[in-house]
């Protein structure tokens, strides 16, 4: 089993195309090219949290993406969207236990603290977009979103490694 993350999809916004720039004609060939990439990379049993902006919309690709999802709840993510989406739990911030005594903190948002930080554990966030300017380029902090990460979801391994390297975010 493995652990996934993404953020800001926004399924059914026809605008994201715009505001970020993306390689895309259109919403459906994005959604469809998440879709296909992320369905041939996360296994039914697999783990995947969601870090928020889902969808606009009652957007049923969601619901199509395989593994065992969670949501961290984005600030575009209304109550009448999540209660269609097939999703095990939503919070609004969550430590994710992994390995010994190590965790993720994980929130929609980039924060510059959080719990265990100073213990040597990882933040993972959206809502940023490819906005450099905002990115926290902090150790031990990762953007995990779409426009970031070749719109497809990103393993667990990867992104620690990433953050362990220090590498910064362009």
């Amino acid at each position: 089993m493995n652990i996934w993350f993404t953020a800001d999809t926004h399924f059914g916004h026809k605008k994201i195309i715009e505001y970020s720039k993306r390689p895309f004609d259109n919403i459906h060939q994005m959604e469809e090219f998440y879709l296909d990439k992320h369905n041939e990379l996360v296994k039914p049993k697999d783990w995947f949290f969601h870090l928020g902006d889902v969808a606009f919309g009652r957007n049923n690709i969601f619901n199509k993406l395989n593994g065992r999802k969670h949501l961290i709840k984005g600030n575009h993510d209304r109550n009448s969207l999540i209660k269609h989406l097939n999703i095990c739990w939503v919070k609004d911030i969550y430590d994710l236990k992994i390995g010994e005594g190590n965790t993720v903190a994980l929130c929609h948002y980039p924060i510059l603290s959080w719990s265990r930080k100073i213990h040597g554990s990882y933040h993972f966030y959206g809502h940023v977009h490819n906005n450099v300017s905002e990115q926290l380029n902090m150790p031990k902090s990762v953007n995990v979103g779409v426009d970031i990460w070749g719109f497809m979801p990103v393993v667990l391994e990867d992104l620690l490694e990433f953050a362990d390297r220090g590498e910064k975010i362009i």
